[in-house]
């Protein structure tokens, strides 16, 4: 039975030579902001102001910096892998590295030791290594910028070099180790920092004292196992409740830990890679939508806890029916091409030998992205995982997504309608895996009834629409009125007003054209007097009369940037008989493009 110990130890204990620790390969990268180092600083900076030392030390002095999960092996060896605490102990390595760099001969050479065991000479044994190994990406940018050693201020000149630097970094660990590198340097210089320009100086006895505090009064409780699978265990335990992994972090560690030795290095890095090319905030969201692709429901708990309990064991009967490590299957078959499927969604770059039909697959996308949620997103990256290399078929399934997820949109279907409907998609996705052109999936289609609905919303009060919901309806108008013109439609310039002005003044030339209030209140808010414009204009404007409002306020200075708004500065008049025309236009319009 494995056996599962745990003990407190003084930070000179945690970086002496009872431990080397090592970051396996399917851990997560150094992530911490510099958030999470200016809290962390002014935590340990405040008890050490607020509790000096006394000669009868007592529980309430010391400070406590958490627990951290080890494999351990052998007890009398000190190679640990970290299960958990990475965060704290690269941060805390930084900050050692940053207070180094203010010392000069004895001092430097004493805070050294706790980043990097130099070994002894003259010993059969001797080992020169560092405490803290990273992840093979980064291990050997954080050596030689943190954790290599330069005699007297030469370091420090390194370190000011180092934050300052804006060559790009080669992953988003390096990003966060020199921006946290920067913190622990302002805030040293701030907290123990005395005079002003060329008399600044760094008040080394107290920070002297202030290391003196960290090595002697902070711990952390160690809780070492013997093999990964109980140290993961202890670590999902530990981490699932407050959640400071990402679920995509805590299924790493399960998946890679799962794999032979052998393995885990070439696939941690492919895991990785496909993280950075995700972001970490895309990785979490993949997740999300393939827990949805093998489910097809709404969450009833946390996505580890359904991730291991649905997901993982479907993957298991599949891997095993083709011989194939289940681990390998998950990162080669599925991790990866949804991966792949999400960034080429995002990044609106499907590509193909037809160059106009890829460019109409990306304008769908880009109206796609502009939904405000992603329920229709596990169902396309499903598609794209299957049939991306079928061009024609590609761009036939994103018209219709388009069109189905703007019908959901528009008429405010909520999450638990939304979900229904794509998870028809996904079953005859499953059920129907040879689908194709000239047998296409059905469930994308809008059904008459649908149609119907979706009409008699966009024929409605667009203007009581959510502003979301009702810039996409006269955005995307817009677009099928630019006769596939792909125009820049940036949702942060934009306003949608009405041309006959809700408010209108006695005597003026609209009352004279629209004298029957119903009539105008029953029209006001349709899309046929809704005009997209780049900018808020002045108030005031919006009740001049029409040949002014035309020229001083929908094309002040002479630019119009939207074709819609272009129709209207072209109209003599605007009646109602011209409104309800528009009106019928431009529901025609909409029957034409988007099939109604």
């Amino acid at each position: 039975m494995s056996s599962i110990t745990g003990k407190e130890y003084l930070l000179e204990k945690i970086f002496s030579s009872e431990f080397s620790y090592k970051i396996p390969a399917g851990q997560r990268p150094y992530s911490w902001e510099e958030k999470n180092a200016e809290d962390l600083f002014e935590d340990l900076y405040d008890f050490f102001v607020n509790n000096p030392p006394t000669n009868n030390l007592s529980v309430d002095n010391y400070y406590f910096l958490g627990s951290i999960v080890i494999t351990k092996k052998n007890a009398n060896n000190p190679e640990s892998e970290i299960m958990d605490g990475q965060q704290r102990l690269t941060s805390l390595t930084i900050l050692l590295s940053v207070i180094a760099a203010y010392f000069d001969d004895f001092y430097q050479t004493s805070c050294y030791n706790f980043i990097w065991e130099s070994g002894f000479a003259f010993t059969a044994n001797s080992v020169s290594a560092p405490r803290l190994t990273m992840r093979s990406q980064d291990q050997k940018f954080f050596e030689e910028n943190i954790q290599k050693r330069l005699p007297g201020k030469k370091k420090l000149a390194a370190l000011e070099k180092f934050v300052c630097g804006t060559n790009t970094l080669e992953t988003e660990a390096q990003m966060h180790i020199r921006a946290n590198c920067g913190v622990f340097m302002k805030k040293i210089r701030e907290t123990f920092g005395t005079g002003s320009g060329q008399n600044f100086q760094v008040d080394v006895n107290r920070l002297k004292n202030f290391c003196t505090f960290l090595m002697t009064r902070c711990y952390l409780v160690v809780v070492a196992t013997d093999d990964s699978d109980t140290s993961y265990r202890v670590f999902t335990v530990i981490n699932a409740r407050g959640m400071n992994l990402s679920s995509a972090d805590l299924i790493k560690a399960n998946i890679i830990g799962k794999m032979p030795p052998s393995e885990q290095r070439a696939y941690a890095d492919k895991w990785e890679n496909l993280e950075i090319k995700a972001t970490r905030q895309g990785f979490g969201d993949i997740f999300k939508h393939m827990r949805m692709v093998f489910i097809k429901r709404k969450a009833q708990g946390t996505l580890l806890k359904e991730f291991n309990n649905f997901v993982i064991p479907q993957i298991k009967f599949i891997a095993k029916d083709l011989k194939i490590h289940p681990s390998i299957y998950f990162i080669v078959n599925l991790l990866e091409p949804f991966t792949n499927a999400y960034v080429l969604i995002k990044s609106l770059s499907y590509s193909s030998i037809n160059h106009s039909t890829a460019a109409e697959i990306n304008n769908f996308l880009m109206w796609l992205n502009k939904i405000d949620n992603e329920d229709w997103m596990p169902a396309t990256m499903k598609f794209f995982v299957d049939k991306t290399g079928d061009t024609n078929y590609v761009r036939w399934f994103v018209q219709k997504m388009e069109r189905l997820s703007a019908f959901m949109h528009i008429t405010s279907r909520n999450a638990n309608q939304r979900i229904d409907r794509y998870k028809k998609l996904l079953e005859e996705m499953e059920q129907n895996p040879n689908h194709n052109l000239a047998n296409p999936l059905k469930s994308v289609e809008l059904s008459d009834e649908e149609k119907k609905i979706f009409l008699d919303a966009l024929g409605g009060e667009i203007y009581r629409l959510t502003s979301r919901r009702r810039s996409y309806v006269i955005l995307r108008l817009d677009s099928f009125v630019a006769s596939g013109q792909i125009l820049d439609y940036n949702p942060q310039i934009l306003s949608i007003e009405h041309v006959l002005p809700q408010t209108v003044n006695p005597g003026s030339q609209w009352e004279k054209w629209w004298p029957d209030y119903a009539e105008r209140d029953n029209w006001i808010h349709r899309i046929a007097n809704l005009v997209p414009l780049t900018r808020r204009q002045n108030s005031a404007a919006q009740n001049y009369d029409f040949d002014k409002k035309k020229f001083a306020y929908f094309s002040r200075g002479g630019t119009i940037s939207y074709p819609l708004t272009t129709q209207v500065v072209s109209q003599r008049v605007w009646t109602p008989e011209v409104v309800q025309a528009r009106q019928k236009n431009i529901l025609d319009i909409f029957r034409k493009n988007w099939d109604l």
